[in-house]
């Protein structure tokens, strides 16, 4: 994947979750909702990686299902300023 593309799944990533605030998704359903959006084939492990990023940036919340191993992720507040900036 070029810089560019990791670059528009990023921006893809954070504005599903900013429009679905403050309802959390799981990586499946975030790759479900953002393929539409994007000209170029990507996974979950893409996926998975613009989130740890997006993580690291203050950006989203990972939290795992309290009754089982899913992980769901959230835009936070400061992910949410950011969309409506950009």
């Amino acid at each position: 994947m070029s810089p560019e593309d990791k670059e528009l799944l990023r921006h893809a990533v954070l504005d599903c979750l900013a429009t679905r605030h403050p309802a959390a998704l799981p990586i499946a359903g975030i790759l479900r909702r953002i393929k539409t959006e994007l000209d170029f084939p990507c996974s979950e492990a893409d996926v998975e990686s613009a989130l740890d990023l997006l993580i690291s940036l203050g950006h989203v919340h990972a939290a795992f299902d309290p009754l089982g191993r899913s992980r769901w992720y959230a835009a936070t507040g400061q992910g949410l300023l950011y969309t409506e900036r950009h």
